[in-house]
């Protein structure tokens, strides 16, 4: 064997033991997709995959209601869909009119009934969402707290009736709401205002990525899965998906036991804030609390886990943007034309799609693409400077060994 295949053989044999083994799997996606396997609703809600519809879609919805309770005023879920239909379209006196509609077809309705028993629930779930809604777009207002108070009350009229309705979610929004009215903790004898996350966690209890919950907070929850589950569902059935509060809960309850879908959810929060997004109560959330969440000890993340997650993040908002487009443009469409999903079996015919990216292969690339990436470069440096060192010493070598072998034909045309 030539030393230059000998050497040949060597430095392949050196290159393919000295690439990393992330060549792999570069990117290490698997731990948001397996973070995210256990709450993947949670994921596109953050990510804005849920679904949200334009508003004809409620006012044609809110037309036929209206005509169906002319004709017969004791269809109760009617009134329900033209509260929920005003309240999308932020018309929230009609809502709450609505509302008091209902009550009094309920008051006419057989009490012993089953159905209206869950009616019951519906009417007092939805007037207090509506009402705690119009507390907010009026301004969220302390001096008018007393409706806030009133719709609390409501929310837990409904508790009392189906306290798991929508997995929990009443039962976080009341939560949500008793912070509003009285966001304040005795501390020594002293109140002091606090963030919602601070409200229902007990301090210094639990060790490393544990959350004790307080006993005694509205609601009764006692899992941190039910809260994150009960904040998602706030956010598909509610208006909180510009509620910086929401997203700042959802993204410290995470941060303790899912560190990468914690980090997402902190994305939304740096998105939101950069539209101009405040928490209900700038004093309890100040912007120096959540840049501190941002840095790599509050997050559990290193950097550059961080800048994975960041982009993924933006990958998956792109996505859901895309996607809300396409449903948004399908449905005008359809809807312009007169149909209407409540009222056309074959409204959705038409409509395809393959579901939200999987984020085991969101990263992914080629594995040239991966090579030649600054990222991947810096991070391996010292791989490159190996491979590129073994690489000139090849290249010198070979040059040496043509120039011996050309010295050695010279001398022996010479001696001939």
């Amino acid at each position: 064997m030539s030393q230059w295949h000998a050497f040949r053989l060597l430095w392949v044999s050196v290159f393919l033991g000295i690439v990393p083994p992330a060549l792999a799997d570069p990117w290490d996606t698997n731990t948001l997709a397996k973070e995210a396997q256990d709450l993947p609703d949670v994921v596109q809600v953050i990510t804005g995959r849920f679904e949200r519809n334009p508003p004809l879609f409620y006012e044609m919805r809110l037309r036929r209601v209206r005509e169906e309770l002319a004709q017969n005023p004791s269809l109760l879920l009617d009134y329900d869909q033209a509260g929920i239909a005003c309240d999308y379209l932020r018309r929230d006196d009609e809502a709450l009119g609505w509302m008091e509609k209902k009550r009094a077809a309920l008051q006419r309705a057989d009490q012993k009934s089953a159905d209206v028993r869950m009616h019951w629930y519906s009417y007092y779930a939805n007037i207090g969402t509506f009402r705690m809604h119009k507390w907010r777009r009026a301004g969220a207002s302390p001096k008018r707290l007393v409706d806030l108070q009133q719709a609390r009350d409501e929310i837990a009229m409904a508790i009392a009736r189906n306290s798991n309705a929508f997995f929990g979610r009443d039962r976080i929004q009341l939560a949500m709401m008793s912070w509003i009215i009285a966001p304040a903790l005795l501390d020594k004898g002293q109140e002091k205002p606090v963030s919602f996350l601070d409200y229902i966690v007990e301090k210094d209890r639990g060790g490393p990525g544990q959350i004790v919950f307080r006993r005694g907070v509205p609601g009764g929850v006692q899992k941190r899965e039910e809260w994150v589950q009960g904040l998602a569902r706030l956010v598909v059935l509610g208006d909180p998906w510009e509620n910086l509060d929401t997203f700042d809960t959802l993204a410290r309850l995470e941060i303790t036991d899912k560190a990468t879908v914690g980090y997402l959810a902190r994305l939304r929060c740096e998105e939101m804030e950069g539209q101009g997004a405040q928490s209900l109560f700038p004093d309890h959330l100040p912007q120096a609390t959540l840049n501190a969440l941002r840095q790599p000890q509050a997050t559990r993340l290193e950097r550059d886990k961080q800048e994975e997650i960041r982009e993924q993040y933006e990958q998956l908002r792109l996505e859901a943007e895309d996607w809300q487009k396409r449903r948004y443009d399908y449905m005008i469409v359809r809807l312009n034309a007169g149909r209407h999903p409540d009222t056309d079996p074959a409204f959705w015919k038409d409509w395809h799609d393959a579901g939200p990216p999987d984020l085991d292969q969101l990263l992914k690339r080629p594995w040239y693409q991966v090579l030649v990436d600054p990222q991947y470069i810096s991070k391996h440096l010292r791989w490159y400077g190996l491979t590129l060192l073994i690489l000139v010493n090849g290249l010198l070598l070979a040059l040496w060994n043509r120039r011996r072998l050309r010295l050695q034909h010279e001398a022996a045309a010479q001696e001939t």
